[in-house]
């Protein structure tokens, strides 16, 4: 299933980033606490908003797990490969552009962040097979003469309803 949003500037990709974010809160239940990561792969050319877009949901979560505290600092993990956020809803930033085997990512753990809960935002997706594989969701985004175009393609999720509110929750959005 693939769904579109329009962005007609970078302000309102960080509120789409931002309703994002809320949708995953919002429908966090008990029962989810104990499964993998939902992973969440980030396409596109350079400077298209992948790193925007994946600050707005960390800083949303960050803001939702704790009202007094200041927003982390979120960069691209280009240079540092990933950055792991421990929220209320755990978030783990990977960027793979660098990259150049599996074995780089084995090195710094990456299988650890595969067996907790959470999100895994996943920048360069493509460069690694295994992560394209096992992405619950692509978000490609597809710069335009005016706008952004964000492709939300949809796979598989731990439970079935999940998928399903997701995609209402995309279609309303459009």
């Amino acid at each position: 299933m693939i769904i579109e949003i329009d962005s007609y500037s970078p302000e309102q990709t960080i509120q789409i980033g931002k309703q994002f974010a809320h949708f995953f809160l919002e429908n966090l239940t008990d029962r989810e606490a104990h499964l993998p990561p939902n992973i969440i792969t980030l396409e596109g050319e350079l400077g298209v908003g992948k790193t925007l877009f994946s600050r707005s949901i960390i800083h949303t979560v960050a803001a939702y797990t704790d009202k007094t505290a200041a927003l982390p600092i979120v960069g691209s993990p280009t240079y540092n490969l990933l950055y792991h956020y421990p929220l209320l809803l755990p978030i783990t930033h990977i960027d793979c552009y660098r990259i150049n085997d599996e074995a780089e990512l084995e090195n710094i753990g990456i299988r650890d962040y595969f067996k907790k809960p959470g999100l895994i935002l996943v920048e360069w997706a493509s460069i690694l097979e295994e992560f394209w594989k096992k992405s619950n969701m692509n978000i490609l985004f597809l710069q335009q003469k005016n706008k952004m175009v964000l492709q939300f393609t949809l796979k598989d999720f731990y439970h079935p309803e999940q998928k399903k509110m997701l995609s209402q929750w995309l279609k309303l959005e459009t």
